[in-house]
């Protein structure tokens, strides 16, 4: 999908652990694309670039296995991280603003999607 493959180029890393995919390493960090608003239920925001995220194939795992077979929105990823992942969000002395800064990029970004979209309002 076109859309997937613009998602991993322009975002380049895991937007949640911040880890990039190194080239010629051993450690092999492969990158998914997420649909925030699950494809399925949500197939009219399935190519939409906002609706897409960029993370480490583990997260992307985990995530799942913790929603279980239900369908998942913007919220339930932000309900994910403050449960599971904001361990990634903390920093040295040195790079906790940064740190600080990443992370409620990332929670407004997904709340705007949430509250755009939420109840099955369709983009058009």
């Amino acid at each position: 999908m076109a859309a997937k493959a613009r998602a991993l180029k322009k975002a380049g890393k895991c937007v949640v652990s911040g880890r990039k995919a190194a080239p010629g390493k051993h450690e092999d960090l492969q990158l998914d694309v997420h649909h925030l608003f699950d494809a399925h239920t949500r197939p009219d925001l399935a190519a939409l670039d906002d609706n897409l995220l960029v993370v480490c194939s583990s997260i992307h795992r985990n995530f799942h296995q913790w929603m279980g077979r239900r369908p998942c929105e913007p919220k339930d990823f932000v309900d994910y991280l403050l449960h599971n992942e904001l361990g990634h969000f903390q920093g040295s002395a040195s790079t906790q603003n940064r740190e600080e800064r990443r992370q409620q990029q990332l929670m407004q970004k997904l709340e705007l999607l949430q509250a755009r979209f939420e109840g099955n309002h369709l983009l058009y």
